[in-house]
């Protein structure tokens, strides 16, 4: 409801068998997000580390293993066969001209085909060399990792392959052929898929160096592909156990939160033994959250200029660079939906110290380093200072913390201080009856975030 929806869309939506497109960067938003297209590139830097090593094939055969059916591009690729669907005379952006065009593919490598003519390899780097040598035919041809289960043989008329269900981490397929071969499928050789063939559980393979395949039976058969991750169930085991840890705490009476108290108490945790309490009285509360502290900038400053700017980074980058009359009206056009008080800092510091990647991150580690000590001091007020000490460990070590303190977009650790801030000055001004500056305070940082 949000993006505009550009008439090219439209044209490629109305389109039949259609697979993943190749956007080639035409426009700075993943359109994959926005408009639930399979676009096989993005803005992010992360990405799976195969899906990077295949830009150094030929554009060809990556489009090839990627079954990319369509494309955008200022002007068509020599040497791939394309034809013109539709002109892209405006961005995703209203108002903002574009000079593109979306391609088809007259070819396309289809999402699953059947091959019997194997070529075995030791290793992975084996299979990427053997992929990449010019008389490696796709069509007829697949490098597989490790043993086949017996000798295939090549029939005399091709095998049938139908699609006939697909969607994000599913896919259901009807196969007819004549002799044993090896079903090959455009999906990651991520660990978490399944395979079945006829409902029994089956063994995939890897195929063509990042894909995946199966070794078929002559005869047809229904092959269903599943991505079952074991992380999925282990992440919804931990959140029951926390819920449920969460509401054993709650009920005790001894563990009432201070915002409940008449007046802020150190409350005497539960479930501890004794030992551990006269240890941590002999720790300084400022010294251990001054090591903290520098611990956490250990972690995020080595490598906080490393990556280039990803699109959201060099997104900010534009905005802050315009004129400072100009900022506010720009994000109102486009509709951003974010505070302009990112923009403005981050103007005001490029104005003074550059646009290096270093100083366009400072903020986000800066407001990431001042989350450490605000944690403590909330932990320490809804539950001690074990729970503050516990609190600002977890802040200081989270990989997601990590990376939102190395990225320019610094309005994520800026609203995290912010909202941990509201929630230590609610808690006070509950606690006093005369609290006028403390409420105001609350009001005030609450509605900044």
């Amino acid at each position: 409801a949000f993006w505009h929806q550009p008439a090219w869309l439209d044209t490629l939506r109305r389109k039949e068998n259609v697979g993943r497109i190749d956007s080639r960067l035409i426009f700075w938003s993943n359109l994959g997000e926005i408009y639930n297209l399979s676009d096989i590139r993005g803005i992010s830097p992360l990405k799976y580390h195969k899906l990077d090593r295949l830009g150094e094939y030929p554009l060809p055969l990556r489009w090839a293993l990627l079954n990319v059916t369509h494309t955008m591009q200022a002007k068509p690729e020599p040497g791939v066969a394309l034809t013109a669907v539709s002109p892209i005379n405006e961005s995703i952006v209203p108002g903002e001209p574009q000079t593109a065009m979306l391609y088809r593919l007259d070819a396309p490598q289809p999402y699953a085909w059947m091959v019997h003519q194997v070529l075995p390899v030791p290793d992975e780097q084996a299979a990427f060399s053997q992929l990449g040598t010019p008389d490696f035919d796709l069509t007829r041809q697949v490098v597989v990792t490790g043993m086949l289960p017996e000798a295939v043989q090549i029939p005399d008329q091709p095998a049938q392959v139908e699609v006939q269900v697909r969607r994000a981490g599913f896919a259901q397929l009807q196969v007819n052929t004549a002799t044993a071969g090896i079903l090959v499928i455009s999906e990651w050789d991520l660990p978490g898929w399944q395979v079945l063939v006829d409902g029994t559980a089956a063994s995939a393979m890897t195929a063509n160096y990042a894909l995946q395949g199966v070794w078929l039976p002559p005869g047809q058969h229904i092959v269903t592909w599943r991505y079952r991750p074991w992380q999925v169930p282990a992440g919804i085991a931990i959140s029951l156990l926390t819920v449920l840890g969460t509401a054993v705490f709650l009920w005790h009476p001894r563990s009432i939160p201070a915002i409940y108290r008449q007046r802020l108490k150190q409350p005497r945790l539960i479930y501890f033994p004794l030992q551990f309490y006269r240890v941590r009285r002999r720790i300084s509360w400022r010294l251990f959250l001054l090591l903290l502290t520098l611990a956490t900038w250990a972690l995020r400053i080595p490598t906080i200029s490393t990556q280039e700017l990803r699109g959201d980074e060099g997104f900010s980058f534009l905005i802050a660079s315009l004129p400072l009359k100009e900022i506010a009206s720009q994000l109102i056009t486009i509709g951003d939906p974010h505070s302009p008080l990112h923009y403005l800092l981050l103007h005001g510091l490029i104005s003074v110290a550059g646009a290096s990647e270093f100083v366009m991150r400072l903020p986000a580690l800066i407001f990431g380093l001042l989350l450490i000590p605000l944690m403590a001091v909330w932990g320490r007020l809804v539950g001690g200072r074990v729970v503050g000490g516990f609190a600002a460990l977890f802040t200081a070590v989270s990989q997601t913390l990590i990376w939102l303190s190395q990225d320019v977009r610094s309005q994520y650790t800026l609203a995290l201080c912010l909202l941990v801030l509201a929630s230590i000055l609610l808690i006070h001004a509950c606690q006093r009856q005369k609290s006028f500056w403390l409420w105001a305070g609350y009001a005030a940082t609450a509605a900044t975030v």
